[in-house]
């Protein structure tokens, strides 16, 4: 299988992008790495446009893999953008999944706080009695927010 696949050709220098995740450009011969910048995930500037590293890699190496799906690491590490670490999902695909986190506006919860067990009729209603943010729960159901970390949260 090919580690090393041409993305595109700007002003006469060819951009590749390697398995592992990294870009190269060869300008009059002479190739050279070209170093990711970082936000919250990796990108890189070709010609004027910026790209995401993930979505080369997947474009380039991911079967199936077509513009719009969402790309996510399998180990949650962003820095991690070899083949083997990403996988896609489309659109529908993400919604049937993360659906039951992001419309859970009226579902009943339950939540655990300092070994205290109390259950809402609504995440709404949670949010209020604890004085945070909607999104600040339905990210802690998913697992990426650490503002709770002593508190346990389930959807019932």
């Amino acid at each position: 299988m090919n580690k090393v696949k041409c993305l595109c050709k700007v002003n006469g220098v060819e951009y590749f992008i390697h398995r592992e995740g990294k870009v190269f450009k060869k300008e009059k011969g002479i190739t050279e790495e070209i170093k990711p910048l970082k936000s919250c995930d990796l990108y890189v500037n070709i010609g004027k446009k910026r790209y995401f590293i993930k979505h080369l890699v997947a474009r380039a190496f991911l079967k199936g893999y077509q513009e719009g799906y969402h790309i996510f690491f399998k180990n949650k590490n962003h820095n991690d953008c070899s083949v083997e670490n990403l996988y896609a999902m489309s659109a529908r695909e993400h919604g049937k999944y993360f659906g039951k986190f992001l419309s859970g506006k009226n579902k009943p919860i339950k939540i655990i706080v300092n070994g205290k067990t109390k259950e809402y009729f609504s995440m709404r209603e949670c949010c209020r009695d604890l004085g945070i943010a909607l999104k600040t729960l339905q990210d802690r159901l998913k697992g990426h927010n650490n503002m709770l970390k002593n508190v346990y949260v389930e959807l019932l």
